[in-house]
């Protein structure tokens, strides 16, 4: 099913999380991802962001935590898995598990030729480095940024550069921190904007800036929910709060409150597109396509008979503000 897995990529590159889970789990579905680490690798290949961020996918990431990556050795499958797998061990305080296996991944991405455009094996690295090794975290962060830049790639030089300020302190971290926010703001990067925008608040926090502070932080909170990204909304929100900052309400019902997936469906339905017609375009399930329509008439509040005719009506209509 390497369709779904493709898809699940370009949907989390873009920042829609919750259509990237939708074509994991419909990856997923169709393979005997337990029972066959390969399988299970080969559906996580792209999912990775979506794993880390979205706490509906706990029981994927829990299949990821009990893998047995032996069978990968070597392969670039390996290097994802235990990317991911570091990635959720730090999430839980597990240092030393983390580091096992961002070392692994890191590994695997040398020897296999994979660069900064499949993934910040370098800066995941860096970061999971402990401080003893600080001057080591710099150099690799270094390195893809330099790699980054020389391919072209604002995503990966982004990320680098927020990985960058991370490891520094004072106005060196904040000018970092600043460049990376100013490189993926343009891109279509939406969910690094995001992370680096939280980012960029709590280095302007830790120098005393917290007025500084609560705009990016109130951007960022806005974008990862956007991107559906629950666990940087969660992280965005108590930083605000910690800054003195009031977030506004995120919309719950209205235009505004669909998510990207639910947005690109219902435009599919208001062009005269069949649910069948949906499922086969994005290559989802009919179920999935109803579940989402489901969810789209309930926010717009079209309930009932008439939903579908009323829908270019009401997706034409924006969402008031509330504080």
């Amino acid at each position: 099913m390497a369709t779904e897995a493709h898809h699940g990529w370009a949907l989390a590159r873009a920042g829609d999380l919750p259509g990237a889970e939708a074509y994991l789990r419909a990856g997923l579905s169709a393979t005997d991802a337990t029972a066959d680490p390969i399988a299970l690798a080969s559906q996580l290949f792209y999912g990775e962001d979506a794993v880390v961020e979205r706490e509906s996918l706990d029981d994927v990431a829990e299949l990821v935590e009990r893998l047995d990556a032996t069978p990968l050795t070597g392969m670039v499958m390996e290097m994802m898995v235990r990317s991911l797998r570091g990635r959720m061990r730090l999430l839980r305080r597990d240092a030393e598990g983390a580091l096992e296996d961002l070392r692994a991944a890191h590994a695997v991405a040398l020897a296999t030729g994979m660069g900064p455009a499949v993934g910040p094996s370098r800066s995941l690295l860096a970061l999971a480095l402990p401080a003893g090794e600080r001057e080591a975290a710099l150099a690799l962060v270094e390195e893809e940024l330099a790699l980054a830049r020389a391919a072209g790639l604002p995503r990966a030089e982004g990320i680098a550069l927020r990985a960058g300020g991370l490891l520094r302190d004072g106005a060196e971290a904040i000018a970092l921190l600043e460049a990376s926010v100013a490189v993926l703001a343009p891109s279509p990067a939406r969910l690094e904007h995001a992370r680096s925008l939280v980012a960029l608040r709590g280095a302007l926090r830790r120098m005393r800036r917290p007025a500084a502070a609560r705009e990016p932080l109130a951007a960022g909170l806005e974008l990862a929910h956007a991107c559906g990204a629950t666990r940087l909304e969660t992280r965005a929100r108590e930083e605000l709060r910690a800054a003195g900052g009031r977030p506004r309400r995120i919309a719950r019902t209205g235009r505004d409150a669909l998510t990207a997936s639910e947005q690109r469906i219902a435009r599919l339905a208001c062009d005269g597109a069949s649910n069948p017609e949906i499922a086969q375009e994005l290559f989802l399930s009919l179920k999935t396509i109803e579940t989402h329509l489901t969810s789209v008439y309930r926010k717009l509040g079209l309930a009932g008979h008439g939903s579908r005719e009323r829908l270019a009506e009401a997706l034409a209509t924006p969402t008031p503000v509330t504080e």
